[in-house]
């Protein structure tokens, strides 16, 4: 589907009612998670296993496994939530590939997984804008599958983490979610300075702005 070698093919389809039905997932989901799985998930393939024994590819320090989910849908409407209840119960690092009228949208999410504390922390999801089933952005190169990872994240968000300072992959992430949370209080305070008819409201509102 992707390039990958043939070597990395698993297929195997892993039914959707898993999820909602709270057999694969750690804690109940919501009721409108499960109308998310139901509605707009169509089926859910695991495609394939990218590690050092199915490739030529060292073992990362933090990545041991990519694995490589194609998600049909019903639609081009996917809710985050449902990446998130999927990605979060599996201990491996996913590569979603999402389809739908011969479109493919790709999603990856930073995730650290602490094999003793039994632990997965997903900080980002990242996610491509939809593409023609022929455009193929993704990098599955590296020496390792920290490098690898680190690509696909890079060419999945177009290159995004670059323009964030930091010696290392994580560093960049929590800089990049950081700047997302501060452009958000900016635009709410925009909101506020246009509605504002008050002078000294204006002029604390102002300050809050120059402040970020």
């Amino acid at each position: 589907m992707l390039g990958l070698p043939k070597s990395t093919e698993f297929n195997r389809c892993i039914p959707k009612q898993k999820y909602y039905k709270d057999l694969y997932t750690k804690k109940s989901i919501s009721n409108k998670a499960k109308n998310y799985f139901e509605n707009q998930i169509k089926s859910i393939t695991w495609e394939n296993k990218i590690d050092s024994t199915t490739m030529k590819i060292a073992k990362g320090i933090f990545v041991e496994e990519i694995d490589v989910f194609r998600v049909e849908l019903y639609d081009y409407k996917i809710d985050d939530s449902v990446i998130y209840i999927i990605d979060e119960n599996i201990p491996y690092h996913i590569l979603f590939v999402l389809e739908y009228n011969n479109k493919r949208k790709y999603s990856l999410s930073y995730k650290e997984i602490s094999r003793e504390a039994e632990t997965i922390n997903i900080q980002k999801i990242f996610q491509s804008d939809w593409l023609s089933e022929d455009e193929n952005l993704l990098k599955f190169s590296g020496i390792s599958l920290d490098d690898m990872y680190e690509n696909l994240l890079n060419s999945i968000s177009n290159n995004e983490l670059d323009r964030f300072s930091g010696d290392t992959l994580k560093e960049r992430v929590l800089n990049s979610i950081d700047h997302e949370k501060i452009q958000k209080q900016i635009n709410s305070l925009l909101k506020k300075v246009q509605n504002e008819k008050q002078c000294n409201s204006l002029v604390k509102l102002t300050s809050e702005l120059k402040e970020l």
